[in-house]
């Protein structure tokens, strides 16, 4: 054996240069502390696979706060490194946002991540039985399908405001919902978007430019699904209608806590998703 064939099976060699020609672990940058702990959970515990392993990132500004823009800026700035980035999709139906990199990654068809775990209106209901059964049985008890179907309908009018309010920026005051001020016999769904907008910003004028939002983006809003802190907000609605126990502090926990246990749960189950898929399009560049 030549010296050169002796040096290449040096196991010191061999690792150096293992070590140097290994592709860097990728980064992924993401808005949101529940994305990140959803992810992790994901693929560095119950579908761990440390060849396919992604470091992950929450993106945050000087003021230590988060968000769509200061994900994608972050990853701007590092467009050269082994960066990528994920955002909900929210209002960006077209993809605009994320077209200025091959490197970012929205949530779509879906307004955010957590939404790709109840996709559709059954989906859903199942969901809000589901959190609602963790807060405990007394309330679980209480619920019925027409309370159900009303959480639905009104968490997806507000995920709509909240896709409106992002897209054209509508600032302004916008008042909480009070469960009895909701009038569910409103059986048009224009006028009930329209009813739901006015007892959030009291302005009638504004509320013509919202339902024209909603039509001239009909498709995109009927597949787009529900916000999950939409979801969790309306779910906070009920529960304070029926117990006064639930004050405005509680509202959190039951979105960080109880419904998002929720989302971790369904997710576990899942072994061909969103999540994963991200996982092979990142680790296969």
């Amino acid at each position: 054996m030549n010296p050169l064939e002796a040096a290449s099976e040096d196991p010191v060699w061999v690792q150096a240069r293992d070590r140097f020609s290994k592709k860097p672990e990728p980064t992924l940058l993401v808005e949101g502390k529940s994305d990140r702990k959803l992810l992790r959970r994901k693929w560095q515990e119950i579908h761990r696979d440390d060849s396919r392993n992604i470091s992950i990132q929450r993106a945050k500004n000087e003021e230590e706060e988060g968000g769509k823009e200061v994900v994608l800026a972050e990853l701007e700035i590092r467009k050269k490194e082994h960066y990528f980035a994920l955002v909900d999709m929210d209002y960006d139906f077209e993809g605009e946002k994320i077209s200025f990199s091959s490197s970012a990654y929205d949530t779509s068809p879906f307004v955010t991540l957590a939404t790709h775990y109840f996709p559709n209106d059954d989906a859903a209901k199942k969901f809000i039985r589901s959190v609602v059964s963790e807060i405990g049985d007394t309330y679980g008890n209480m619920l019925n399908d027409q309370i159900v179907e009303s959480i639905v309908r009104i968490s997806k009018v507000l995920t709509r405001i909240k896709l409106f309010k992002g897209r054209h920026s509508k600032g302004g005051t916008y008042h909480n919902l009070e469960w009895d001020k909701v009038d569910n016999n409103i059986s048009s769904d224009p006028k009930f978007q329209e009813h739901i907008y006015y007892l959030q910003t009291r302005n009638i004028s504004m509320s013509r430019s919202f339902l024209k939002y909603t039509e001239v983006n009909a498709a995109s809003l009927n597949i787009c699904g529900i916000n999950d802190h939409c979801l969790s907000d309306t779910i906070w609605l009920w529960l304070h209608h029926c117990d006064s126990k639930f004050t405005y502090n509680v509202k959190k926990a039951i979105d960080n806590i109880y419904s998002f246990e929720c989302i971790m749960k369904k997710s576990s189950k899942k072994d061909d998703d969103f999540i994963l898929k991200l996982r092979d399009n990142i680790t296969q560049r």
